[in-house]
């Protein structure tokens, strides 16, 4: 889990604020590309949005083993910064 500048999401009729992101791959074609799943967190831990997200092309093949590009791409393309 990493943290993110605060981000305010819609739940359920009520402005959240996330500041953590989770990201876990969920399968790999090799060569190919990867999926994963996100998830955004409150300061208190409350689940506030979900969903995924895959690595293809150019992505995937930058990759290589830092986990911490994942974090970064996912990131990027959902408006979301890391601190």
């Amino acid at each position: 889990m990493k943290n993110i500048e605060l981000k305010t999401i819609w739940k359920d009729g009520i402005n959240k604020d996330a500041s953590k992101i989770q990201i876990q791959g969920t399968s790999v074609r090799l060569n190919e590309s990867a999926s994963f799943y996100y998830t955004l967190y409150t300061d208190t831990d409350e689940e506030i949005a979900e969903g995924s997200m895959i690595l293809e092309g150019d992505e995937y093949n930058n990759w290589g083993n830092q986990d911490d590009y994942v974090y970064e791409v996912i990131c990027s393309k959902l408006g979301l910064t890391l601190v």
